[in-house]
């Protein structure tokens, strides 16, 4: 794309996250197979969701022929191809992340600007309910996890179920761990498991459950971290909770 510059790798949570996107490919041929691919299509229109036992995967609505006039006044058009209903052609998002994307927004208007009816990615509200009900996890903690917006810029984009957090003991230098969060207690605190041991000497194994907050790091986001054993001292970050 030459006037997009986003890539999925860069891609806010959000971005992505149960919504429907264009992505620019390199190489149409893997899903010619499987799809009746539209003639010069350099793309898919497709919807990502966390898939069960797996990662952010993201589910082929349709390939689509992205058009960028050399008159930048001109808009930018998406012409898509056969709908793909009963097909379940999914990418996985380190398949894709250093692809190019539109954003849901500019997907929508890019179709528009191609003559295509508004309502055309309605057609697929269907198969998204069909992926929460057999593809996304169903236990109702873990969809409320991905639903919280609060520990997004923490997440691990290829695998969002799992958050990046500090643990810092005030004997030890502060290491970042990867964890899943399982569930939430009454108080904001958060309960989940560790990816990975640590390197240091924390006690900490990955069939331990840890509790951990969201505190607020000084810069207008949250840090989150381990505070199973964290000092009390006047300089002490405020939890959020």
């Amino acid at each position: 794309m030459k006037r997009n510059e986003s890539l999925l790798y860069d891609a806010h949570f959000r971005e992505i996250f149960h919504r429907t996107v264009f992505i620019e490919l390199k190489e149409m041929e893997p899903i010619a197979s499987s799809v009746d691919v539209l003639p010069d299509a350099n793309g898919v229109i497709a919807y990502g969701f966390q898939e069960e036992r797996a990662n952010m995967t993201f589910l082929v609505f349709a390939s689509a022929r992205l058009d960028e006039p050399e008159d930048e006044s001109l808009p930018v058009t998406l012409t898509p191809g056969p709908a793909v209903h009963d097909t379940y052609l999914r990418f996985r998002y380190t398949d894709v992340e250093n692809c190019q994307f539109l954003t849901e927004d500019k997907t929508r208007a890019a179709l528009a600007a191609g003559g295509t009816d508004a309502g055309w990615l309605d057609r697929f509200e269907g198969t998204k309910d069909t992926v929460a009900r057999v593809l996304e996890p169903q236990d109702p903690e873990r969809r409320a996890l991905l639903e919280l917006e609060l520990i997004d810029r923490s997440r691990n984009l290829a695998y969002p179920e799992f958050v990046s957090l500090t643990l810092y003991n005030g004997k030890l230098a502060p290491e970042m761990v990867w964890v899943r969060p399982v569930r939430m207690g009454v108080d904001g605190e958060f309960y989940g498991y560790l990816a990975h041991e640590p390197r240091g000497r924390y006690g900490l194994t990955t069939t331990d459950e840890i509790m951990f907050r969201a505190y607020d790091n000084g810069y207008g986001g949250i840090q989150l971290m381990w505070d199973g054993r964290a000092p009390e001292a006047p300089d002490e970050p405020t939890s959020l909770s």
